[in-house]
């Protein structure tokens, strides 16, 4: 992993702001920002390449903003852009992501994912560009799952150019 806070029990007032996260390669196993459990996180202006999954987070109470996740240049190409499970008190606004491209065969090549979100949570002003599976796999531009009540509020985004041979059912 790139950068990445763990084996803390418990954590608040976590920012990471203004960095540029690259791995040495674009590999399944990295991911540009981890944060597990945590309250009171802020991953604010970071541009995060090259890396399986630019964001992933659960915990309350997160914010992320802003960010650019993935590159023009193929080599630095991500897989997912940000991955929200298991989380609470969510806003997700004004981040780029872009050329998530890959031959997944069998597998799910996804923008960006809300899972298990609880209160409210809001996912507005991002754009999400270029989801292309060259495999058999699946391309999916945004997927929400169990998400339990709250105020849940997907407005404003900008989602396109989602492709696979296969089929893609979601956003």
């Amino acid at each position: 992993p790139v950068a990445m806070f763990t084996n803390v029990t418990s954590g608040t007032n976590i920012t990471i702001k203004n960095c540029e996260l690259m791995a040495s390669a674009n590999n399944i196993s990295t991911t540009g920002i981890y944060s597990d459990q945590y309250t009171n996180v802020t991953l604010e202006n970071n541009c995060i390449c090259r890396t399986s999954i630019g964001i992933i987070c659960s915990g309350s109470d997160l914010n992320i903003v802003n960010n650019c996740i993935g590159s023009d240049v193929e080599s630095e190409y991500v897989r997912t852009g940000i991955g929200i499970d298991g989380a609470s008190n969510v806003i997700i606004s004004g981040n780029t992501m872009k050329n998530m491209i890959a031959e997944f065969d069998d597998n799910v090549l996804i923008g960006s994912y809300l899972m298990n979100v609880t209160g409210d949570c809001l996912y507005e002003k991002n754009s999400i560009d270029s989801v292309i599976n060259t495999g058999t796999g699946t391309a999916i531009g945004l997927f929400v799952k169990d998400c339990l009540p709250g105020e849940m509020d997907i407005i404003n985004n900008h989602i396109s150019h989602i492709a696979s041979d296969n089929f893609s059912d979601q956003i």
